[in-house]
């Protein structure tokens, strides 16, 4: 994964959780879902934990989205 697409994880993965993450946590595995590769099986699951995003932290869901 390039490290522009690592960072942009990582900027969310702060958002989300409100707390500093750096990218040995995502490089880690811990959030292995974001080493998927480029496909459907990735943009599945991305739409997943967006759509929740909404429901569960909507104030923070918009900010998200610049990122993405």
């Amino acid at each position: 994964m390039a490290d522009e697409n690592v960072m942009r994880y990582v900027d969310i993965l702060s958002l989300i959780t409100n707390k500093e993450i750096d990218d040995s946590d995502v490089k880690s595995g811990f959030f292995s879902f974001y080493e998927l590769e480029d496909g459907p099986l990735r943009e599945m699951y991305l739409d997943i934990v967006l759509e929740t995003l909404l429901l569960v932290r909507p104030e923070i869901f918009k900010e998200v989205k610049k990122i993405l």
